[in-house]
Order: C-alpha cells, then structure tokens, then sequence
C-alpha cells in the first residue's frame, strides 16, 4: 500500500483528515505514531473544529516543513526555500478547489457523503495532499 492508499485508509477507519495526512507520512520523522496522532489532532476539522484552513492541507504543510525546513533558525536561504515550497503546496490545493478553507470546501461540496461518525467524507483533499506529499517529498 502506498503512503496515498494509506492516508485514505486512516481516515475511512476514522482518523481526522489532519491525523490521516500526517499518520501516513509520520514513519519518516522522529515522532512516534502517537505522538504524530496526538500532534495533528489539533487541525482536524479546519483547525481545532472551527472550519477555517483544511486540516489535510494543515497536516501536509507540518510533514512537508517536518521534512525540509531547517532547525537552525539562522538558516535564513533554508527557510526562505521551505516557504516557498510551503506555499506552492498551498496555492495547489487552492488552484484544485477554489479555496483552502474548511467552510467553503464543505459548502461546495453539499454532496459529499457522511461517514459513520457523521462527519463529511472529505477522502478528495485527504487523498490530494497526500500525492501532493508524494510529488515533493519525493517518495
């Protein structure tokens, strides 16, 4: 199963879109899977439930940053190159659906089925920010 396959899977076994995201890419860093879980909760639901930024997108952005953004805080070429893939990243994901925001990708997508829980079945945005990873992460 690839790391795309398995993003949707953590989210149909119910998983947020963040954890789902960033769970599927998390083995590649030093945090444990529940430490991953527990750090990436906190964007589900368009961040902490109130429908702003995507949570997938969110969980993306922290893999992709987790992955090539440096520590040293000096590192000033560092981080201006991170960012700018941070923000290529973002303007993908709002060229594909209009918008970043949680609200708005769920209004445009009335018919988006729940899952079992209830929540909408955003498996699409789950799904792209995982190829999106995929692409710049080289995997």
């Amino acid at each position: 199963m690839n790391r795309v396959e398995h993003a949707e899977e953590l989210f149909n076994s119910g998983y947020s879109c963040s954890q789902a995201v960033f769970l599927a890419f998390a083995d590649t860093d030093d945090l444990s899977r529940e430490q991953a879980a527990k750090l990436s909760s906190a964007f589900g639901g368009g961040v902490g439930g109130l429908q702003q930024t995507c949570g997938a997108l969110c969980a993306a952005m922290m893999a992709l940053a987790q992955r090539i953004s440096p520590a040293d805080p000096t590192d000033i070429d560092g981080k201006s190159a991170a960012r700018a893939q941070m923000r290529q990243l973002g303007h993908c994901f709002a060229d594909a659906f209009g918008t970043m925001q949680c609200h708005d990708l769920l209004d445009a997508d009335a018919d988006l089925p729940p899952r079992d829980d209830g929540r909408k079945m955003c498996t699409k945005y789950v799904r792209f920010c995982a190829e999106m990873l995929e692409r710049m992460m080289d995997f």
